[in-house]
Formats: structure tokens, sequence, C-alpha cells
């Protein structure tokens, strides 16, 4: 996946004391550092995510927390890699760029038009 894209993260939880409730996470992979996607959240089985601006491996991490006294927590893991979004390229080598082609482009035509010249003389 592509830093700063949106993604859908699904998750299936159906056994468990109603009502159940879902915390996201995110780390680098074997690193034991979790950040919070979305804690609390009801078990409706998706969540859209703006992925951070971090390339690497890392793990999403979902943990359903059923009702129950106390309560008992499955948790299941995923591992992602994210790729760093591509920097955008500078202006000024893409016109440079264009103006010399644009330039060669002029100079065939001027080649071209004094042979056609030369032809009828």
């Amino acid at each position: 996946m592509l830093a700063q894209s949106v993604q859908i993260i699904e998750w299936n939880a159906s056994e468990g004391m109603k009502p159940l409730n879902v915390t996201l996470e995110y780390g680098k992979l074997d690193s034991g550092q979790w950040t919070p996607i979305a804690t609390g959240l009801a078990n409706n089985g998706s969540l859209t995510w703006t992925v951070p601006n971090e390339a690497g491996n890392f793990e999403i991490r979902a943990a359903v927390n059923d009702s129950s006294s106390p309560p008992r927590t499955a948790l299941t893991m995923v591992t992602v890699e994210i790729a760093p979004k591509n920097p955008e390229l500078p202006l000024f080598p893409i016109t440079a760029a264009l103006l010399t082609t644009i330039a060669t482009i002029a100079a065939v035509l001027l080649i071209l038009k004094r042979k056609q010249k030369r032809q009828k003389n």
C-alpha cells in the first residue's frame, strides 16, 4: 500500500457476548510499539484509514473485546508493506526537457523547410 493513500480495513467478528467493540492499531514489524488507528469501534466490519506517511514493513492489529465479565479479547494481525509516496517531480527539469524537445523539433522543421526550398530552385 502507498503512504498517504486511503485504504479500507475490514474485519469479521461474530463470537463472544455482544456488544463487541474493536480497536485497530498499527506498528513497525516486530517493534512491540502500537499506534492507535481507532479505538472503541462498533463491530460494523470496516473502517476507512488514511495510511501514515511512513515507509516500511508494518503490522495492523485488530483487537475485539466482548461484553462478558471479565471481557474476553481476540487479537489478529496482518503484515503490510507501506511504500513511500512518490515525490512530485520539480517543474524546472520538466520545463527544461520540454524546451529542449521543442527546440529540436523546430530545428528539424527548419532543416526540412530549407531542403524543400533548395529542391524548388
